[in-house]
């Protein structure tokens, strides 16, 4: 029987490898701990539950950056767009600035297609898409 040093880093390397490797469940660790160190069972449950939290956090920013990085291709393209069609077509109406501010990356990049060959800004949004 190995002992481990209680509260060790080690040791909490060891619960959490437990948990995400072999996939015990929480209440087998529970279980565990109330035996194994029935002094300190509830520390080290709060332990893994800082971890947790702190890799939920994580999680959310890579997620935040992600939209934000879809949000901001979305607004590029739409700025794109926007500004092309005006110098082919002059001042655009208002309903079709708020169809381009609205759109979709694959719609904004249908329409980007569209404009190098449409006639008219009408060409561009009758070619199949809403608008």
């Amino acid at each position: 029987v190995i002992k481990l040093k209680e509260g060790s880093d080690f040791e909490n390397k060891v619960m959490w490898y437990m948990i995400r490797v072999v996939q015990i469940s929480m209440v087998t660790m529970e279980e565990a701990l109330r035996q194994a160190r029935p002094k300190n069972w509830e520390i080290m449950m709060g332990t893994l539950a800082e971890q947790w939290i702190e890799e939920g956090i994580e999680k959310g920013k890579v997620q935040g950056l992600e939209k934000g990085l879809e949000k901001g291709l979305e607004q590029g393209k739409a700025d794109t767009f926007l500004r092309l069609a005006r110098l082919k077509f002059g001042e655009l109406p208002e309903q079709r600035i708020d169809a381009v501010r609205a759109a979709t990356v694959a719609q904004l990049d249908q329409w980007l297609d569209a404009l190098l060959v449409a006639d008219t800004l009408d060409d561009i949004f009758n070619m199949g898409l809403p608008g």
